[in-house]
């Protein structure tokens, strides 16, 4: 597998896949219930978006069964009540899982796995067209796959495939502060040339101009300091890359002696002096002055 040729580019790859695992088993019993599931081979996190109390108790049961270890719940009041969280064992040995499988033709698995209707929903990217083939024949041998999307990546890796957490950017707001600037993105203000002035959302609102603004500069200066340690790493990917193409930044042209300097506005011009006048020629000196 190792031989063969590189497929240009680093490809991202969607596919969905039914083989009767317990989560799978699960989905299928909850068609309208979309699952993320986060694993390392030792315990299982399971995202379960349902509100409905008597069904995730249900749930928790059925997997304990499916699992055949004991599943509980871990929290209840996610994002209002809609999100409810679940841990489990993992029942898989490293070697059988589907992660496993994706791993030995070369491939990157990117974490959560998505359930819906019964069946699991994977993010990968492949680097090697042959193994890619070999994956999925592998994959339709054990059970029924489906390719989603094929697609060359753009860009670095990092810039495509990290994701910052919302709650991280936007942990730190205030009500007030995350409205005023819902409030200022949906009016215009930062569009180029702005579409609003503070002034006209402040009165939209009916609160006072400096009210408003408060708001939004303290909430911008919230959201830039979460997000500069990753605009920081994107900055120095690029600065990097830069480097390696062998153009050094160009150095500033010399001033000529001969071209006018710019004046400083604030500044008054310098007195001008009055020329030197020219000595008249004086004959030799003869050892005795004039009367």
């Amino acid at each position: 597998m190792m031989g063969e040729r590189p497929c240009g580019s680093v490809l991202e790859v969607a596919f969905r896949y039914r083989h009767g695992c317990h989560v799978g088993q699960l989905s299928e019993r909850h068609p309208d219930v979309l699952i993320a599931q986060w694993c390392n081979f030792h315990v299982e996190v399971l995202e379960v978006h349902t509100r409905d109390a008597r069904r995730i108790q249900a749930m928790v049961k059925e997997l304990t069964v499916l699992a055949g270890r004991e599943a509980k719940l871990l929290a209840s009041d996610l994002d209002g009540g809609d999100v409810q969280l679940v841990q489990v064992p993992c029942p898989h040995q490293r070697g059988a899982a589907i992660g496993t499988l994706i791993e030995q033709h070369g491939c990157l698995y990117l974490q959560p796995l998505l359930y819906h209707e019964g069946w699991e929903r994977y993010r990968i990217l492949a680097f090697e067209e042959g193994q890619l083939r070999a994956l999925f024949q592998a994959l339709a041998e054990r059970g029924e796959v489906e390719l989603l999307t094929k697609r060359a990546m753009k860009g670095g890796l990092l810039n495509r495939v990290f994701m910052i957490p919302a709650n991280e950017l936007l942990a730190g707001l205030t009500g007030k502060q995350a409205r005023a600037l819902l409030d200022a993105v949906e009016r215009g203000y930062y569009k180029v040339p702005r579409g609003t002035r503070f002034e006209d959302i402040a009165k939209a609102r009916g609160v006072p101009r400096t009210t408003f603004e408060e708001h939004v500069r303290k909430g911008e200066g919230k959201v830039l300091t979460a997000v500069a340690p990753y605009l920081a790493m994107v900055v120095r990917e690029r600065e990097v890359a830069g480097l390696g193409n062998g153009a050094p930044a160009p150095a500033p042209a010399p001033t000529s002696r001969s071209e006018p300097q710019p004046r400083n506005p604030g500044a008054r011009p310098a007195p001008r002096r009055p020329a030197a006048r020219a000595s008249p020629a004086r004959g030799p000196r003869t050892g005795s002055r004039p009367r």
